[in-house]
């Protein structure tokens, strides 16, 4: 009987523990539920004032609504205008080694060469005859030179910059911007003077004795001799003369 009395009791005790704790999670889920009408209350009466104060704003400044309406309907600002594009073109491909040139508003021949070595530089295939931002884009992705350096005629590469040629004393720079020793000018011979062959077969030989023939033929060979000392030979007219003074003593 005593351990039915203490089974009683404690099954009475169980009911009692499982019956508050169900008392506790009720009033708790009570809690939550009215804490959230709170918050709900909270909120509406945040969003009714901050309506209220939109109107009364809107009642004191109705210009606002007007500029900012005002402000949708201007128009996107365009882009560049095509000499803007030809001129930052132009100053990109002088900062990465292609142009040479000033960077003008005018898409000139010089600024398409220079996009041409853009392209066969890069293996790019941009339209050299017309502006566009594409191009000005493709260019200015480039941080570093694209273009080898090219001097003109009297200067040379020194690093990233062209200094001028100077030759030492007694050379000359040629057209393959080389300097070459100076070349001396050939010496000028003094013209033998003519005597005619005539006189000088008569110093020498009695005329007397000396047939026509003979005295053709020395000619012909004193001509031949003042020819071959001439610089460059038969010039002149001196083959001419040669060849008719032969042609006559034949």
């Amino acid at each position: 009987m005593a351990q039915g009395a203490k089974k009683a009791d404690q099954e009475k005790a169980a009911e009692l523990a499982k019956s508050t704790e169900e008392e506790r999670v009720a009033a708790e889920k009570a809690s939550e539920i009215e804490n959230a009408k709170a918050a709900a209350a909270e909120q509406e009466r945040n969003q009714a004032e901050a309506q209220a104060a939109s109107g009364i704003a809107k009642a004191e400044n109705p210009q606002d609504d007007g500029a900012k309406l005002a402000a949708l309907s201007q128009p996107s600002p365009a882009g560049p205008s095509k000499a803007e594009l030809s001129q930052n073109i132009q100053s990109e491909l002088r900062r990465v080694g292609c142009y040479t040139g000033s960077a003008s508003s005018e898409w000139t021949a010089a600024a398409r060469q220079s996009l041409v070595r853009f392209n066969q530089s890069l293996g790019l295939k941009l339209d050299v005859n017309n502006v566009s931002t594409d191009t000005l884009e493709a260019v200015k992705r480039r941080s570093t030179r694209v273009c080898p350096l090219a001097c003109e005629h009297g200067f040379r590469v020194d690093g990233e910059r062209c200094v001028k040629i100077v030759c030492r004393a007694g050379s000359v720079l040629n057209d393959d911007n080389e300097c070459e020793s100076k070349r001396a000018p050939p010496p000028r011979q003094a013209k033998p003077a003519r005597r005619e062959p005539a006189q000088a077969a008569a110093s020498t030989v009695p005329p007397d004795r000396v047939s026509q023939r003979e005295i053709c033929k020395r000619r012909c060979q004193d001509v031949r001799a003042a020819c071959n000392a001439r610089r460059g030979g038969y010039f002149n007219g001196c083959g001419m003369e040669a060849s008719a003074c032969t042609a006559s003593c034949n």
